[in-house]
């Protein structure tokens, strides 16, 4: 199942759901909500924009979908966890990291990964995993948060936009009905209306039903508003990695070389055609709740796979 990503490009494969190495192996929720569904943008304000893939600031993963529909671009948020460096309360269920040199990035899959170098990040406290729909909830009921995605975009800041697209609203992954042209992943991705994270997986769905998983379609901003309500912040790029990783950076994956050791599932990844054979062989059909995996050797869950996370600076 593992493949580098120029062989994906040459052969068409899709970008969101190869299973490659820790740095660029696609999770099984790429393709589904998390902090991770987009929201219409003014033009320009997240800067390099392209008519397929933005480099953003997601670590568990470095590539996020946008396109461009009815004058309005539409780009992919992520879920997260937190950091904090400070002694506080909140504190009490993170994990402690020393920091450390670690080798970062990848000469193997994204080129933008390349080359792999030594970085040294300091001690940090760290979230062992994402934030979920009920502690999203919690917040949101404390503060009367709105996210983007519930908050229609102002027709002022899309000139020629169309009128009928000025609304909120999310993009949701939606199975095929057979194999599809995988160079053109609008075919899986559909932009519905009135979905955001009350409604994970569309709008006849709810998060109360699944609690404990990531909340969904969530921005930067969002997170970021949820972090400074708990004390915390979203970790570095750095940050992100070197926990990622677990102690050891010398693997295809965090657990050693193969995805599945002796056919165990390790991480919530597609298996299966995509995008439209979904055998969910590892028990979960889209999200998974946190914490379902053994973690990794520093004690954190879903550093691969489950959903796409916020990082605080840009992918670089």
């Amino acid at each position: 199942m593992s493949a580098p990503l120029d062989q994906a490009l040459s052969s068409g494969q899709d970008l969101e759901k190869i299973p490659m190495g820790l740095s660029s192996m696609l999770p099984f929720a790429a393709v589904w909500p998390c902090w991770k569904f987009p929201r219409a943008v003014p033009g320009g304000e997240h800067g390099r924009l392209s008519d397929t893939l933005v480099t953003a600031v997601a670590r568990n993963w470095g590539k996020v979908p946008i396109y461009r529909k009815g004058g309005l671009w539409w780009f992919v948020a992520m879920s997260s966890r937190l950091v904090s460096s400070a002694s506080t309360a909140a504190r009490e269920t993170m994990i402690r990291l020393d920091g450390g040199t670690f080798m970062m990035g990848s000469d193997h899959h994204y080129p933008e990964e390349a080359p792999r170098h030594a970085v040294r990040v300091n001690g940090f406290w760290i979230d062992p995993v994402p934030v979920t729909n009920a502690e999203f909830a919690a917040f949101v009921d404390a503060t009367g948060h709105v996210t983007l995605a519930e908050i229609p975009p102002d027709p002022n800041d899309y000139p020629g936009a169309l009128s009928e697209m000025c609304r909120a609203g999310s993009l949701l992954f939606t199975p095929t009905d057979g194999p599809v042209d995988l160079r053109d992943w609008s075919n899986w991705w559909r932009f519905e209306f009135d979905v955001n994270w009350r409604c994970p997986q569309g709008t006849t769905s709810d998060w109360r039903d699944v609690p404990d998983h990531p909340v969904v379609h969530v921005t930067h901003s969002d997170a970021e508003a949820y972090a400074k309500w708990v004390g915390k912040s979203l970790p570095t790029e750095a940050e992100w990695e070197f926990s990622a990783w677990g102690g050891s950076d010398d693997k295809e994956f965090a657990w050693g070389d193969e995805l599945e050791p002796e056919g165990e599932h390790r991480a919530n990844v597609w298996q299966g055609a995509f995008p439209w054979q979904n055998e969910g062989s590892d028990g979960f059909e889209r999200t998974s709740p946190v914490g379902s995996y053994a973690p990794n050797g520093f004690g954190l869950h879903d550093m691969i796979g489950n959903v796409w996370e916020w990082t605080e600076d840009w992918f670089s």
